[in-house]
């Protein structure tokens, strides 16, 4: 991070000679005691500026052990300094700030490692050389969904061996002013390595009345954070959410399926919270689907998906905001149709008269939200689905072939009717 606090005023880090300190006390009687007489002199010949006029002040950052909360680099405003020769030792008369209070123009780089600068007169860099990325490597729980009975229909979903891999690598920058505000708040995000291993069994039974579908909740995961204390902070929280729509079934079936997905690691994405501009590329992930299967000669049609919700609380300087993000990865839509015919077999080569086709699609979508809130209420600076495509892949046609009469598949579109399921 990189302060402009003033062409007059002189700003020293502590932290490019904590080493040559051997105590230090911070409060409004400021100490720090020299370990060689050599930086003591020194100190004094920079420092001793400050008596020179009842107006000088000069601003030292703290973050040696003591001096603030973590690794914390606070600014101390400094309008006094005295020496005891002795001992080596240094007293300032320093008041605690805000980097809100010191700064005239702040610009802040946050996600990336920022090689150490000089520090000149009026401007401090105390930038974090440390990267920051959410960790999406998850193992789903097996129970995908609990079997609940409704309108005469039970139904469950497991999840055998599902897992989600790879991390989401943030960037972003910071520039403003007490002059101007704030005029650059960007941030930007990259996979790495992230994708998503599914597999799928649903089983149902009963005879569906009326089309319904259903969201629920999986697993949430407590998420690392990301802070320079008093000047950033940014809180992940990561839910993983499931949803099923189910369109037809007459009997009792169990159906697997499943798929591995892949997202570039090629893909951006920027958010420009001042110029509400946005500017994404790839995140569209690569499918492969695994074999469909049907226990049963009977019909049904359902559609199932696992979303990834991230939200992301950002303050920096005062300034908050809220990005939510959610991916569905993936879309699953499974239908199969029991016919009987003792004139023509459906399934081509075998002679028995029943047959189920089965046809599968996979897909994702993702939707990207932006905001500030003020009293409770959301100022959008974006709210928009960034892409939504349900047939990524779509396996190959099954017929799987039965002896007994089936049962032939309902073509009526019916109504849907929505439920919460609470885990």
């Amino acid at each position: 991070m990189t302060l402009e606090t003033g062409d007059d005023e002189l700003v020293i880090s502590m932290e490019r000679f904590a080493g040559e300190l051997r105590k230090v006390d911070c409060s409004s009687d400021m100490m720090m005691e020299f370990v060689s007489e050599s930086t003591y002199r020194a100190a004094i010949a920079e420092w001793d500026w400050v008596n020179l006029h009842e107006k000088h002040t000069f601003i030292i950052v703290a973050n040696y052990e003591g001096c603030g909360a973590g690794e914390s680099r606070d600014p101390w405003v400094v309008n006094n300094a005295h020496y005891d020769d002795p001992h080596q030792t240094v007293y300032l008369k320093a008041m605690k700030k805000t980097w809100q209070e010191i700064a005239h123009t702040y610009s802040l780089d946050f996600g990336r490692h920022s090689p150490a600068t000089s520090i000149k007169r009026g401007i401090v860099d105390v930038d974090k050389s440390k990267t920051f990325s959410i960790p999406l490597a998850t193992a789903i729980p097996q129970q995908f969904m609990k079997p609940k009975t409704i309108d005469g229909i039970t139904v469950g979903i497991d999840c055998t061996d599902c897992a989600t891999k790879g991390s989401i690598e943030i960037t972003g920058r910071v520039t403003s002013s007490k002059k101007s505000g704030l005029t650059v708040f960007n941030i930007q995000a990259a996979p790495k390595g992230v994708s998503a291993d599914i597999s799928l069994t649903l089983s149902a039974s009963g005879t569906l009345k009326t089309a319904w579908d259903q969201q629920f909740n999986i697993i949430s995961v407590s998420m690392p954070g990301y802070s320079i204390p008093g000047v950033l902070d940014i809180g992940p929280a990561l839910r993983f959410d499931g949803g099923l729509t189910l369109s037809n079934i007459t009997g009792k079936v169990g159906v697997t399926s499943g798929m591995t997905a892949t997202i570039p690691d090629t893909s951006k994405a920027m958010l420009d919270f001042v110029g509400k501009k946005t500017h994404i590329t790839g995140w569209i992930p690569t499918i492969k689907g695994k074999p469909v299967s049907f226990s049963a000669s009977v019909s049904a049609e359902f559609d199932v998906y696992l979303q990834l919700a991230l939200a992301v609380g950002l303050k920096c300087l005062g300034n908050g905001f809220s990005v939510d993000l959610a991916l569905k990865l993936p879309e699953v839509a499974i239908k199969g149709e029991a016919t009987y015919d003792t004139a023509k077999p459906p399934c081509p080569n075998t002679t028995k008269k029943g047959g189920v086709s089965i046809g599968a699609s996979m897909g994702a979508g993702l939707s990207f939200q932006a905001y500030s809130q003020l009293a409770g209420k959301k100022n959008y600076i974006i709210n928009k689905s960034i892409f939504d495509k349900p047939d990524l892949f779509a396996s190959p046609k099954l017929c799987l072939p039965f002896d007994a009469p089936g049962i032939a598949a309902e073509t009526a579109k019916k109504p849907s009717r929505r439920y919460a399921i609470e885990q």
